[in-house]
């Protein structure tokens, strides 16, 4: 083995060379440091960033199931109230469906005049109605035949009560499809 002596100093020529190598290695680690801070700092930024909203996106969907279990409540009631409205549209848009006329013999019927009884026949309706009077029944008559749901009205009977101290009239049309 050989030995060191440490003792005795070395020549200014290698001391000026080890102090260059030395500051040169410095430099270079330094130079290597902040090359890397400047790569690797903003990376860790965005990774704490990210993994905060990770966190936050976790407890918004910690009761996903829920909330899904939910939307498909509403998509299926949804679904049936859709069933459900276009049925009752279909009645209601149906040949068949008395209510428009209905709601205008209410609409002609006004103060004083009560429908006892309708019936439709096909094509034909009869109405039996009470009137204070006979000049209710003739405005009744009036305004029916103006709607243009009814065509040839006609007052077929007129009879006064005793009992109910009123005049029932019997009143037929022919319906006419709008």
């Amino acid at each position: 083995m050989k030995q060191v002596n440490f003792i005795t100093s070395l020549s200014p020529q290698k001391q000026y060379a080890i102090r260059r190598w030395f500051w040169a290695t410095c430099c270079l680690c330094m130079i290597a440091i902040v090359v890397n801070v400047y790569f690797i700092v903003p990376q860790l930024f965005v990774y704490r960033a990210l993994r905060k909203e990770v966190n936050v996106l976790r407890a918004v969907t910690k009761d996903y199931v829920s909330v899904v279990k939910n939307k498909d409540a509403l998509k299926t009631e949804h679904d049936t109230m859709r069933v459900r409205t276009k049925k009752v549209d279909s009645y209601n848009a149906s040949p068949k469906n008395p209510h428009q006329y209905i709601a205008a013999i209410i609409k002609a019927s006004g103060n004083g005049v009560t429908v006892e009884s309708i019936r439709f026949n096909k094509q034909h309706c009869e109405l039996t109605l009470l009137c204070p009077t006979s000049e209710h029944a003739t405005v009744f008559i009036k305004r029916l035949s103006v709607s243009e749901l009814f065509t040839g009205v006609k007052l077929v009977s007129l009879q006064y009560e005793e009992k109910t101290k009123q005049f029932r009239c019997v009143v037929k049309s022919v319906l006419h499809k709008v």
